[in-house]
């Protein structure tokens, strides 16, 4: 009220009231979306200036009306028309102008009724703060006519009758705590404990350069970019040089340090487990959590202080006699200074404080996540939230996405959300896309005509609730305008306009069967005609749209792709999810697409559905207006008892959902990725497949990790299989392959020492995505230069030969069912899929209960492929419980994995997250970690990626995939890197 009020006075109108009207009581009940942007937007505003020709003052009241012609999600080029009334001195004041607008600039020419003459005019605005100086989209607005040497200044504002929602957060950072200057502490006199208080800061610098090297800073393919990288590479050379110099030394040091100051201050070497419990508490869980973000301050004395006061409530705690526990209390104090020290190193390492992370070894000794469950509270810990194991987890190759986001929308009971990047118009040839008309005709059109009987045979109570998200972005660039405006009215009577005939026919059809199902239904004649409308229709919100009052935030893009339905509280079976990296449209299906999606059942979808709800809290929905199914609900006395009814019936996998929210907010995704390079242990290993492998930090993230012993390969496509090949993007993935493989064979003696590997992969398929029959050849023939590929037991050997002369007797290939692209590209590597396992679990690539699995796994995908597949053919972990005879099957062999100290930990991640900095720091992204043995039913698929793809070792072999790009490109990626 306070800021209406105050926009009132300061456009000086105070007769335009602009209180919205209270929301209906019903509001609660029913559904309720954004809508689709406006075609046109009206905007309204007061000028006052002076005309310095004729030396008076001047008025003016003026309502804009806006179209957006050219990439309307950035504002780039609008044209407005403007009426304008006010006084000149004692003159009226009329005037009609037409603008070009860009971004911040105004140009146009303006007709002045008194002067009967056209004048050119210029004008600049923007906002004074994020969201308006009084957070009502408000912007500052300067005009210049030249002609007339008047200049004059005011506020432009949204109509009051259009409801402004900011979209953005108002506050582009995350405060942190701050602590008012200490001085500088004296020296210690006890010089056993001085020394004792240097090695740990010592350790905890070396671990830190360690962990997140910068090797790429300014490039290597200048002079002064390949003195920089020599120079770390050298750095990281003598620091591993030095005795007791390698990471799991300094870590050793590090806590054994500790002990050691403790000793001293207290004659308790334990303390220092007290001590590393704050620190972790304190520190780098508060820090770390904030990973990809913006900081203010950005320095961590507020939380050093915390962790100070914390670790004196610890120290009263132990009844410890004064002068011990001031000399403790001194110690540790001193202590974490190394910490400050490590994160300025880091920031100026990176030069970007979002990209600062702190080990997480500073509170957490080997012994503490060297087990799934250790591994599993570490990252919940984190993250924030939980790992929960009442889940049921199925893994989806490629098109099955298509054929299971239909059955969710046809198995909807309450509701349904698409929350999606791409839900796509038109495909690339510009008409209309056939897959995302087919989802919408057999999808959303089937499922309500279904409902609709259903009501009608009392067979449920209501109609299903179906949303869309979908950010403005991709709404503007895959033309989606017009089909998503079909959703929104599929119960009415507006004609089917596409001009592919076969598909036109099948959409009126669709649309026929629903209205007939209309027409007969007794009770929707029962209701309102309004009402039934409101009824059958997909709520569209289309999110991120253009406010130029938030110009910063207007690259950063929700990136998410999920599905979900009927999730609550009440029961932790009733609901289902889809996480993927895939979108609706035909660009997603047939042989040239290679993604992976994963269906999830169980406890851990609540939080799906809190994400939704904070998605419409961030798009300036007030809490009345959610729907009431996002709502949160109390869980009821009996949901423990069902969740363990569910782990009996076999729902036993652990899965935890992170997410990115967009632009400044969350970045929980990316601390998850971040936590699980930082805590793989020696002899473990990362497969790390991914369409744009461009981050030089997650890349420095995977030299540490081989340098810890971990074996470690990232997975990139060729320039020919990358879905994403403008030239910037190419220049800056090849310049980091090109860096990671200098490093590594720079660093080779010292990874070899480490037992770690290092090698870099290179996608180039060339066959369809969906063929078995070349799994089977890759496979049996282990074509490609696989490093450390595992021994294969007899067995195994013996049952994919034997699969593979089944394929060639019964297997015709795969058939293409809605899209058959005849196009002579290739396969594109889609995949943000990530397996994980420590080192004690890697004893189970080698066993010969895989033999009854792998066949069981290739008759799902023959069958899959050919179109053949029951609802029992899917790959989950019921395929590990597979035996041959009375030998035992793998699920016995491979055991639960959480036994302390067993270092059988194993994941895999997937979602929409990719390897890149835009992912890390600005998109909405999706990332689910699978945890525990149910994560062995993606070996195989990532055994088949590992032995497809090339392994060069050499410059010559890597450039021959990809065009080298000149001086110019290269220093244009390296500059907008965050945004590729």
């Amino acid at each position: 009220m306070v800021r209406r009020l105050a926009l009132a006075a300061i456009c000086l109108i105070p007769g335009i009231a602009l209180a919205q009207p209270a929301p209906d009581s019903t509001w609660s009940a029913v559904p309720f979306s954004t809508g689709q942007p406006a075609k046109f937007w009206f905007e309204w505003g007061m000028l006052s200036g002076y005309d310095f020709q004729r030396e008076r003052g001047s008025q003016r009241f003026f309502v804009d009306m806006l179209s957006r012609t050219t990439a309307p999600q950035f504002g780039l080029l609008d044209l407005a028309a403007e009426a304008a009334v006010g006084q000149r001195g004692s003159e009226p004041d009329q005037a009609v102008t037409g603008y070009v607008k860009l971004p911040y600039f105004r140009g146009g020419l303006e007709y002045d009724f008194q002067a009967k003459d056209v004048f050119f005019k210029m004008s600049v605005q923007g906002a004074i703060r994020r969201g308006g100086l009084l957070h009502a989209g408000d912007r500052l607005r300067i005009d210049y006519t030249p002609g007339r040497r008047t200049l004059a200044a005011g506020f432009m504002f949204h109509f009051p009758w259009g409801e402004y929602r900011a979209t953005r957060p108002y506050q582009s950072f995350t405060p942190f705590p701050s602590a008012p200057s200490q001085p500088r502490s004296a020296a210690l006199r006890d010089t056993s404990l001085a020394l004792a208080v240097e090695n740990v800061r010592l350790a905890m610098r070396a671990m830190d350069r360690l962990l997140t090297p910068n090797f790429g800073k300014s490039g290597i393919f200048t002079p002064r970019g390949r003195k920089k990288f020599q120079r770390v590479v050298s750095e990281v050379q003598d620091q591993l040089a030095t005795p007791g110099g390698t990471f799991w030394e300094e870590d050793s040091a590090y806590h054994a340090g500790l002990e050691r100051v403790f000793k001293i201050t207290a004659d308790d070497p334990s303390l220092a487990r007290s001590a590393e419990d704050v620190i972790w508490r304190r520190v780098v869980v508060p820090y770390d959590r904030c990973f990809g973000q913006r900081k203010h301050p950005v320095e961590l004395g507020g939380l050093l202080a915390q962790a100070g006061a914390a670790f004196d409530e610890v120290l009263r705690a132990r009844h410890l006699d004064e002068p011990r526990r001031v000399a403790s209390l001194d110690a540790f104090r001193r202590v974490v200074v190394g910490i400050d020290q490590a994160e300025r190193a880091a920031r100026k390492r990176w030069d970007d404080p979002r990209l600062v992370w702190i080990p997480l070894n500073y509170g957490l000794r080997r012994e503490q996540y060297d087990s799934q469950a250790e591994m599993q509270s570490a990252l919940g810990d984190l993250i924030g939230d939980r790992f929960t194991d009442a889940n049921s987890v199925r893994y989806l190759l490629n098109d099955r996405f298509h054929y299971e986001f239909r059955r969710s929308l046809l198995e909807t009971r309450v509701y349904h959300v698409l929350w999606v990047h791409d839900y796509r118009g038109l495909n690339r040839h510009k008409v209309a896309d056939r897959v995302a008309w087919s989802q919408t005709i057999d999808g959303y059109v089937e499922a309500f005509t279904r409902a609709i009987h259903e009501l009608d045979r009392g067979e449920r109570a209501y109609l299903p609730q179906f949303y869309l998200f979908l950010d403005e972005h991709y709404y503007r660039e895959n033309k989606s305008r017009g089909i998503i405006s079909f959703l929104e009215h599929m119960s009415e009577r507006t004609p089917v306009t596409i001009v592919d005939t076969v598909l036109a026919r099948r959409a009126r059809e669709g649309v026929a069967r629903l209205h007939a199902a209309i027409a007969a239904s007794p009770t929707l004649a029962r209701m309102p005609r309004d009402e039934v409308r409101r009824r059958i229709r997909v709520y569209v919100s289309v999110t991120n749209p253009y406010d130029p009052s938030f110009a910063g935030d207007l690259l950063m893009r929700d990136h998410r792709k999920i599905a979900f339905r009927d999730v609550f509280e009440d029961d932790p079976a009733s609901g289902e999810a889809i996480s993927t990296g895939e979108g609706i449209g035909e660009h997603y299906l047939g042989r040239y697409w290679e993604d992976r999606s994963v269906v999830i059942r169980g406890a851990d979808l609540v939080l799906f559905k809190s994400a939704v709800r904070k998605l419409y809290q961030t798009q300036g929905i007030p809490e009345a207006r959610i729907p009431t199914v996002f709502r949160a609900r109390p869980y009821p006395a009996r949901y423990a008892a069902r969740c363990d009814s569910l782990r009996q019936a076999g729902w036993t996998t652990g899965v935890l959902t992170a997410m990115n929210e967009t632009g400044f907010g969350e970045k929980k995704a990316t601390v998850m990725k971040a936590a699980l390079y930082n805590l793989m242990a020696a002899g473990s290993l990362l497969i790390a497949p991914d369409s744009i492998w461009t981050s030089d930090f997650w890349a420095a993230m995977f030299v540490s990790a081989a340098l810890r012993g971990v074996l470690v390969y990232p997975i990139a496509p060729a320039a020919a299989n990358a879905p994403s090949d403008a030239l910037p993007t190419m220049s800056l993935l090849h310049e980091n392959l090109v860096t990671l493989l200098r490093v590594t064979n720079l660093l080779e003696p010292e990874i070899k020492r480490a037992g770690g590997a290092l090698r870099i992969g290179i996608y180039q398929r060339e066959k369809d995505v969906n063929d078995v029959r070349e799994v089977l050849d890759v496979l049996t023939k282990q074509s490609g230069r696989v490093p450390g590929r595992p021994a294969v037991h007899p067995d195994v050997a013996r049952a994919l030969l034997a699969e593979r002369e089944s394929m060639d007797a019964t297997y015709e290939g795969p058939r293409q069912v809605i899209v058959d692209d005849v196009v002579g590209r290739k396969p594109n590597l889609h995949l943000k899929t990530q397996f994980f396992a420590g080192a004690n679990a890697l004893s189970v690539l080698g066993r010969r209960e895989w033999a009854p699995v792998l066949r069981r796994y290739f008759e799902i995908r023959r069958r899959q492929t050919t179109g053949t597949a029951t609802a029992d053919d899917e790959i989950t972990s019921a395929l590990l419980r597979l035996r041959d005879g009375d030998a035992p099957c793998l699920a016995d062999a491979v055991g639960a994995g959480d036994g302390d100290g067993d270092g059988t930990f194993l994941f895999y991640t997937i979602g929409s997250h990719n390897q890149d900095r835009r992912s890390m720091l600005y998109d909405g992204e999706v990332l689910n970690a699978v945890g525990g043995p149910d994560a062995w039913i993606t070996l195989i698929d990532f055994v088949f990626l590992m032995s497809a793809a090339d392994w060069p070792t050499t410059e010559t072999e890597l450039n021959a995939h990809y065009p080298v790009p000149g001086g110019f490109m290269r220093s244009l990626a390296r500059k907008i890197r965050n945004l590729i």
